[in-house]
């Protein structure tokens, strides 16, 4: 009775195998239509996404050092200062149980140790209304468009193997392959450029 069934099990491993190839054709042909003069367009998209989560995290820090000052100290990223800033809001002196169990999801054990001291000595100040709300929307942000950029980059890597293989294997990063294309213009401007 077993043995009746494990022909069925491999058919259906078959037809998922085919079904898995048949949607991986379908993107490669989709993604062969794609130019390096668009892989160049996305990677110069993913590149203005950075500088925008950059500005706004100088916004972010500026505002948010009237509350909490001493958190510029710890050297976060964008991401991790946005979630920081998303979790205390406007009081970071009031480090409860739960706060300190999500920021320890977040940072790093002795960043959590230094910024739980600091925050209890603070010499912030509370936000005002509007000011806190500006600094949710610019941590939100921040996430967003990280999460966007992160995307964008998934994608283009995957572009990148197809349209430009060689180079992908030949700098062995398909993200470094597609940097390149963009700062040349394009594979075509990239072959043309003397050694």
């Amino acid at each position: 009775n077993q043995l009746s069934t494990i022909p069925l099990s491999i058919s259906n491993l078959y037809d998922s195998i085919q079904n898995s190839n048949q949607q991986r054709n379908a993107f490669t042909a989709s993604v062969k239509s794609v130019s390096s003069s668009q892989l160049a367009l996305y990677v110069r998209a993913a590149t203005s996404l950075q500088e925008q989560i950059v500005e706004l995290h100088t916004l972010l820090k500026d505002l948010y050092r009237l509350c909490f000052p001493e958190l510029d100290t710890f050297g976060l990223s964008s991401v991790e200062y946005a979630n920081v800033v998303l979790l205390l809001k406007n009081t970071p002196k009031v480090l409860d149980s739960q706060k300190k169990s999500e920021l320890a999801e977040l940072l790093q054990p002795s960043t959590l140790i230094a910024l739980s001291i600091s925050a209890s000595s603070s010499s912030g100040a509370s936000l005002s209304e509007s000011d806190l709300r500006f600094c949710t929307e610019a941590a939100q942000a921040i996430l967003e468009c990280t999460s966007i950029r992160k995307q964008l980059l998934n994608y283009v890597g995957e572009l990148s193997n197809v349209v430009a293989p060689n180079i992908v294997a030949l700098l062995g990063d398909a993200s470094l392959a597609a940097k390149l294309l963009a700062s040349a213009g394009s594979l075509q401007q990239l072959a043309a450029m003397p050694a």
